[in-house]
């Protein structure tokens, strides 16, 4: 318990805010030297590692052609096997069979991609993003002041303006 309350002390979970702890641990600047296969799990809907995270390491490993495989499930901050065990623990050791005991299976020739589209409804696609897809703007709309506004294709809204002020050490939950 010591270790683990000493982590969580240095790990500025309570603001979510990049420190010295998750430096350490950022695995993206060091992308280029991965030489082992990589296969990666996310849930869309994790509050501790956020899908942009995932989504810049994978544009990284493609950059650089590594080996790779993603599952993108809805929970939260979970591990497959509680979500689709039997596909999951397939997938997996097919996966492990291929790269670490040179299984000739044809899990490279599968599509790369497994997503929860809705809860447990599950489908491949060739990639992430999906292949045909393209960036969107959003815009955040003002609706009142001190009012939670709207997301919408064009800018605007009923105030003319608001006023954001960043609060860098504010709790997780206040943001």
């Amino acid at each position: 318990q010591p270790a683990r309350d000493a982590m969580s002390a240095l790990d500025g979970d309570d603001t979510g805010n990049m420190n010295a702890f998750w430096d350490a641990r950022n695995y993206r600047p060091q992308a280029g030297n991965i030489k082992a296969s990589v296969f990666e799990t996310h849930c869309l809907q994790d509050d501790n590692v956020k899908p942009d995270q995932m989504s810049q390491w994978w544009a990284l490993l493609a950059k650089y052609n590594v080996p790779r495989k993603l599952w993108l499930c809805r929970e939260g901050h979970v591990d497959p096997f509680m979500v689709n065990r039997a596909e999951w623990v397939s997938e997996l050791h097919q996966w492990f069979d291929y790269w670490l005991w040179n299984v000739p299976n044809d899990i490279m020739q599968q599509p790369r991609v497994n997503i929860e589209d809705t809860k447990d409804n599950w489908h491949t696609y060739a990639d992430w993003p999906l292949p045909g897809s393209s960036s969107v703007t959003a815009y955040l709309q003002g609706v009142a002041p001190d009012a939670i506004g709207n997301l919408g294709g064009s800018s605007g809204g009923a105030t003319d303006t608001l006023k954001w002020t960043d609060s860098p050490n504010q709790s997780e939950t206040t943001a």
